[in-house]
């Protein structure tokens, strides 16, 4: 029972308004009484936390220690004008020198924590996930991919096991692959030795049936492998490309107590969401 109130009580910090006075005054980022106990084993005195409580403890005392305050899911970010219902968050952008924007140009997980949760891809990109807001491959020329996003996407075949993925590229108009594709072909062929995992982020615009997809928004499901790659139609340089999930990361978090998002975080979703409308779907 304790655990369980601690994990509705870290769900419910997320939305709690604080500033450093705050955190100051009730010594929530200090090592032995604040946030560190919880996911930090030097500071825990053995007590053994539940692997999704720790997750959550170190995502919000990471944001605090960035003095990223605002509760506001969208923080960072400029909305667009709504005019009419066919209007998407696409045309959002994420304020100039906003201080808590983090570069996601990066091999591996960085500062991300399983399970991280945004409304918007635009959010992934805000946060150092994601380094495109629309565009499902990002990565850079002679560095191979850094992310992937898991969606519908059109007509594109992927298939989606949670552990182990083919997923497609993108058409091209020709029998060249296009730039997203290429990185993707880059990580498929480097050496054992130089090979890069790439980060996985699944949407909630994926197929209703698939059971790791999100209820709301964009979740980040960890490291995957890119193990091989197939040439699945030539005149349109069509790829698909094989990931396998990196051993020893905690659990995709798609079901059970440690489901993301959060009922909290799906609250807020919903209730932002209606204030934005009429819009279709973000």
């Amino acid at each position: 029972m304790a655990f369980k109130d601690l994990r509705t009580h870290l769900h419910k910090l997320e939305f709690l308004q604080v500033d450093r006075y705050i955190l100051k005054d009730r010594r929530m980022l200090d090592n032995q009484n604040g946030l560190p106990q919880i996911f930090d084993a030097r500071f825990s005195q053995g007590v053994q936390y539940p692997w999704d409580i720790k997750a959550d403890a170190q995502e919000l005392y990471n944001r605090w220690c960035l003095e990223v305050f605002s509760i506001d899911l969208l923080r960072g970010i400029t909305k667009a004008k709504i005019k009419g219902k066919e209007d998407k968050r696409s045309a959002d952008r994420i304020e100039k020198d906003f201080p808590g924007r983090v570069l996601a140009n990066f091999h591996g997980q960085g500062h991300l924590i399983n399970g991280q949760w945004w409304p918007t891809q635009l959010c992934s990109l805000r946060d150092g996930a994601h380094g495109s807001s629309q565009g499902g491959i990002f990565g850079e020329a002679g560095k191979g991919c850094f992310s992937i996003v898991l969606s519908a996407g059109f007509h594109y075949g992927d298939i989606d096991n949670g552990d182990t993925i083919w997923y497609s590229g993108t058409e091209s108009s020709n029998e060249t692959p296009t730039e997203n594709t290429m990185r993707l072909i880059e990580t498929a062929e480097m050496l054992p030795n130089e090979k890069q995992p790439v980060r996985v982020i699944r949407s909630w615009n994926m197929k209703k049936e698939n059971p790791y997809r999100p209820q709301r928004g964009f979740r980040y499901d960890g490291l995957y492998d890119v193990v091989q790659k197939r040439l699945d139609e030539k005149k349109k340089a069509m790829y698909s490309f094989y990931l396998v999930r990196r051993a020893g990361q905690d659990p995709i978090r798609y079901q059970g107590v440690e489901v993301r998002p959060t009922t909290q975080e799906i609250d807020a979703y919903d209730k932002l969401r209606a204030a934005d409308l009429p819009v279709v779907k973000w």
